[in-house]
């Protein structure tokens, strides 16, 4: 028998500066933040993964990056028609890369590193981390058919 899930997940970002900077506008972004929409899933038995290129400036090449999502306690989980169905985050220092990083919901992860050289993220470095988004198949052959959607919001801070 078939079974068909449809996945959509919003994403949001937000990004913050260093306590007591005089100038915090100037101090932190990341661009490249868009819906990840993951279409109908046909077949369960393997892995759904979709990831986004981001570019995180920070004016001292240091931050941290924290996630949470739309479930109870910011857990990352998709509301459908039956259970909530799970699914995990992963971050890189790096774009175009399909694995990283395991985060966990609201836990920081410090010590990231950008070569961002500029604010804007249009010099050099178009590309500097990776966010993933993997929905396992144990978890999709378990769920039942139906549509599926969620928020994922994602901080990153300067340090």
């Amino acid at each position: 028998m078939m079974r068909f899930l449809t996945i959509s997940l919003t994403t949001l970002a937000l990004c913050f500066v260093t306590e007591g900077s005089a100038h915090a506008q100037n101090k932190g972004r990341a661009s490249g933040f868009q819906d990840l929409n993951f279409g109908l899933i046909s077949n369960p038995a393997i892995d759904a993964v979709r990831s986004l290129d981001l570019c995180v400036y920070s004016s001292t090449s240091r931050y941290s990056v924290m996630a949470y999502g739309s479930a109870g306690d910011g857990a990352f989980a998709l509301a459908g028609p039956g259970a909530d169905l799970p699914f995990e985050v992963e971050w890189a220092q790096a774009g175009g890369v399909s694995s990283g990083t395991t985060l966990s919901p609201n836990v920081p992860m410090g010590n990231q590193f950008s070569e961002a050289d500029h604010k804007h993220c249009k010099k050099s470095s178009p590309s500097t981390a990776s966010l993933i988004v993997r929905l396992r198949s144990t978890a999709l052959k378990a769920a039942p058919a139906g549509d599926y959607s969620g928020t994922l919001s994602v901080v990153v801070a300067v340090e």
